[in-house]
């Protein structure tokens, strides 16, 4: 049975960012100088970001399952060292804007797919959780006096799944005067998705 808050999930891109840091490492080994250009950022943000990672970790201890909780507070560290690549700008922003914006088109169609199967549709090789009506713990709505199972796409969560929908919304402004027309079949498509999560916070 699936249930998101006991359920840890291994993405493509932690692979990636393992890879990036392997990668990195032998930059700084073969050329020791480059090492002092690295910029960490303003330092009162860089306080920010270590104590409230160890935070995560102290809280930990206090957690009804340690060793996800342990599993999840290791996300921040890939929070900070993606951070630490973009301020840096081995990561052009723009890029990484684009490829969410591309990924979350077919969220969106994803999510419509579920919505309309009322369960999973069998993509679990790219990290879509087993879904359906009748398993517990899942997110549903109530609409017209009948249960309707939300949509989750590859998220662990269907509020988590909108908020992406949002910021891509967003992040289509950096593109829109580049083609229009393309960018609002693109909005249209992103706005749907969000529709269907029924997330109100997103």
């Amino acid at each position: 049975t699936f249930h998101p808050y006991t359920t840890f999930f291994f993405y493509l891109s932690d692979l990636f960012l393992v890879l990036t840091l392997i990668f990195l490492s032998f930059w700084f080994f073969q050329n020791p100088k480059n090492f002092s250009k690295f910029s960490f950022g303003d330092r009162r943000f860089l306080f920010f970001w270590l104590f409230f990672i160890l935070l995560t970790e102290i809280s930990v201890f206090f957690s009804d399952y340690p060793f996800v909780s342990f599993l999840y507070s290791v996300r921040w560290i890939e929070f900070f060292i993606v951070y630490i690549l973009l301020i840096n700008h081995l990561v052009p922003l723009k890029r990484i804007f684009f490829l969410i914006v591309f990924f979350m088109l077919g969220e969106s169609l994803l999510a419509l797919f579920q919505y309309l199967n009322q369960g999973s549709v069998g993509l679990s090789i790219l990290g879509e959780p087993v879904l359906s009506p009748d398993i517990p713990g899942l997110a549903k709505i109530f609409l017209a006096d009948e249960l309707f199972l939300r949509p989750y796409g590859t998220f662990p969560h269907p509020n988590l799944l909108g908020e992406y929908f949002v910021f891509s919304l967003l992040f289509l402004g950096f593109f829109w005067k580049k083609d229009p027309v393309v960018y609002s079949v693109f909005a249209f498509l992103l706005g749907l998705g969000l529709i269907f999560t029924f997330s109100r916070v997103a």
